[in-house]
This record gives structure tokens, sequence and C-alpha cells, in this order.
């Protein structure tokens, strides 16, 4: 699926953030939902489709079907298809075939199928992290739909937006401390969070409803970098890509105890010096531009493939897009758009590439590259960043019929 985004309508944050973020609970109504009904049953359905032929391991976007507790591990035509034409027409379907039972599915990570409602999600996002800060874990995304009931662990924050149905949220305080218990009912247009800590069950009669789950886990950051930092290692130890072997009995030291095997050894001497190379601190400057980009909702889908623009064509920045530039060493920069990092040469000519953009309205390409003697990195980064849906074309000319339809799969 790879709709236009549309434009989102800003909500009150700042009201949001000085009453509740990080504090307490909140029901409050949105100025629009992100996704209406009609393109997050679509969704629903479209993930679907691969799963009614049978059920696919370790990929993404994943898909869970239950009855009350139970994992079903086959549901074939139970999931959704063409001939439910809405979210109730299917759930009408699961009624018939199953009540009194309690069907529900739910799906992992749904955005990264479509980039149009990964973009209408991130643009909510977006005027929150301007207040508090972009997470420095991604974001967990899932829909659910059906007649479910569920925990929530206190681990992580949580934005709860009911899309179809009505869903209702069960509260508690931290602790037992006899604080007030919410009890909220909420539908389409409805925000509901709670902060990390915050005890929470979910019921749903026959809802839709996405759930964004904001960790809050200090070490994650920690293994995340020396997760990186050991992968950027492996290959400069081991350039030939042999697997380090251990020895099946371990050498003695001369007092007697067991020594470190010889590629433990060697890591421990090569990791702290890695650790201070700029090499390591490049990689980190790329993943937060990639994560800042893309208000930390990963995964993020994959990248388009439009064919090249041209001197003619006219492009600006897409709705809700923005620029995160960082330098990245000397004479080079990342450019990070929907998650996505684009290497471009630090100049003056690239500043001002990126300004025009910023600053709005539509710049025929060849003019923002600098024409006629234009920039081929310059160019090139622009390809990528159309590629990365962080540039829209403005198709107000007569184009070919093939170029226009490879355009709208781009």
């Amino acid at each position: 699926m790879d709709r236009e985004p549309g434009q989102i309508p800003a909500h009150d944050w700042d009201r949001f953030v000085a009453r509740h973020w990080a504090r307490s609970p909140s029901l409050t109504a949105l100025d629009a939902a992100p996704l209406g009904t009609v393109d997050a049953f679509d969704l629903v359905r479209e993930i679907a489709r691969p799963f009614r032929a049978g059920m696919r391991f370790f990929m993404l976007p994943a898909l869970r079907f239950r009855v009350g507790d139970v994992d079903i591990r086959a549901p074939g035509d139970l999931l959704p298809d063409d001939g439910d034409a809405t979210a109730g027409d299917y759930l009408r379907r699961l009624d018939a075939r199953l009540s009194p039972d309690a069907p529900w599915l739910e799906i992992e990570q749904p955005l990264v199928a479509d980039p149009a409602a990964w973009a209408a999600v991130r643009s909510v996002l977006q005027g929150l992290w301007d207040r508090v800060g972009c997470p420095l874990q991604p974001i967990a995304a899932s829909l659910t739909l059906g007649r479910y009931v569920r925990e929530w662990a206190p681990d992580a924050s949580v934005l709860l937006l009911p899309l179809h149905g009505e869903v209702r949220v069960r509260i508690a305080p931290p602790g037992a401390d006899g604080g007030a218990v919410r009890d909220w009912s909420a539908g389409p247009g409805h925000l509901v969070y709670w902060p990390a800590g915050w005890r929470a069950r979910e019921r749903s009669e026959r809802a839709l409803a996405l759930q964004l789950r904001v960790p809050q886990a200090p070490a994650a950051l920690v293994e995340e970098v020396r997760d990186l930092a050991i992968g950027m290692l492996q290959p400069a130890l081991y350039p030939d890509g042999a697997t380090p072997m251990f020895p099946a009995e371990p050498a003695r030291e001369p007092g007697g105890g067991a020594a470190l095997p010889e590629p433990l050894q060697r890591l421990v001497r090569e990791l702290p010096a890695f650790a201070q190379s700029p090499d390591l601190e490049t990689a980190l400057r790329v993943k937060w531009a990639g994560r800042c980009s893309a208000c930390a909702l990963e995964p993020v889908p994959p990248r388009g493939q439009p064919p090249p623009l041209r001197d003619e064509d006219r492009v600006g920045l897409a709705p809700g897009v923005r620029i995160v530039a960082m330098p990245v060493g000397a004479g080079m920069e990342v450019w990070a758009v929907n998650g996505h990092a684009v290497g471009v040469p630090a100049s003056a000519a690239g500043d001002a590439l990126r300004r025009r953009l910023e600053a709005g309205g539509r710049h025929r390409v060849a003019d923002l590259c600098g024409a006629p003697g234009h920039d081929p990195a310059l160019r090139l980064a622009l390809d990528r960043l159309h590629a990365a849906r962080g540039v829209a074309l403005e198709r107000t000319y007569a184009a070919p019929a093939a170029r226009v339809e490879a355009d709208a799969r781009g």
C-alpha cells in the first residue's frame, strides 16, 4: 500500500505535556484521528492476505489470531478478506462463526506496510516529541481488532488510539497507594495515555485500535550501542569473514586458572580503542539522525523505487517531513528523512538546497541542484530523498503514462 499521506491537524500538546506527560493518565480528543476506519481496516486486510495461506514467522508485520487466550496457528479464512468490505462486516462474520467465543487478531508493527499510515502517525507524534524529546528507543506499534481483554505491563508509556468501535480502559496507579483508578471508554478520535509504571487493562467488544508503546528502559540504550559496536568491530577483526572458534579445552594460565580464549582476548584489547574511534561516533550520529527523522516510529517503511528525477520536475518537502541534518566527519553530512539517512558532501550548495526545501514551495530540480553546472552529488542526494518519500513530486506537466505509474509505485 502506498497512498499520499494526509495532513493531520495540530493537537494541543502544550496542555497535554504540562498536565499529563510522565505524570498521570489522560483521555483527550484529537482534532483528527491519524487513521480513518476505512484506511485502517484496509491495512489490516492487506497485511492479513498472505497469512490466510499460512502463518509467516520472523517477519514484520507479524500477525497473531486468538480466540480468548488461545493462539490459532492456522486461522485461514477466519482472517479478513476482500469479501469483508468494512471492519463491521468482518466482525459480524466472526461472530456468526465463533460466537460466543471472543476472537481477535493482533498485528505487530503494522505501519511498516503502509508509508501513508506510517507518515500520518509520525505526524501526530512529531508535535509531542518537539516538546518532550525523541524517545531513545524505537516505539512498538500494534493494531488489534475484535473482542479481547488484555493486561499491560508497566514498563512503557502507552498511547492508545481507537479507530473503530469502543475500547474500555481501566488504569490503576503504581504500587498499592490507593490512588484514583481511571475507568474510561474511548472511541475514534480519542487518545488514551498512561505513563510507565501505571497498570492498565484494555477491553474491547468489537473495536479496532492502534497502540503505541514508548519504552522506559534506560539499559536498552546501552545494549543498543554495545550491539552496534560489536557488529562494526567483527568485520574489522575478521575481514575475511571467518568465524572465531574457541578451543574445546580452555588453556591454562601459569597460576592454574583457565585462560580467556584468544578471540575474546583480542576483543577485550580492541574494544576500548574502537569505542573511542570516530567510526563508532559516526555510526551513532547516522542512527540517531534516522531515529529523530522517524520520530522513533521504527521499523520504517522501505524506500520506494521511483525513476530518477528530471531537470524540469518540480519537487518540495513531503507533508510533515523534516530533514534532520548532522555532520558525520570532515566534509560530510547526513540528511535523514522518514528514518532513511543520505550521505551528502558538506557544501554551501548543499546548505542552500536544504534551506530551499525547508522553506516550502515547489522548486525545479535543475534550480535546486545549481543548473547549469549542477553538482552530481546533490542530484543523487535529491533522488535518494525522493525514494525515501522525503520530497514529493508535483506533476503539473504531461508525463508519459509509464512514468506516472512508476511514480505512483514509488
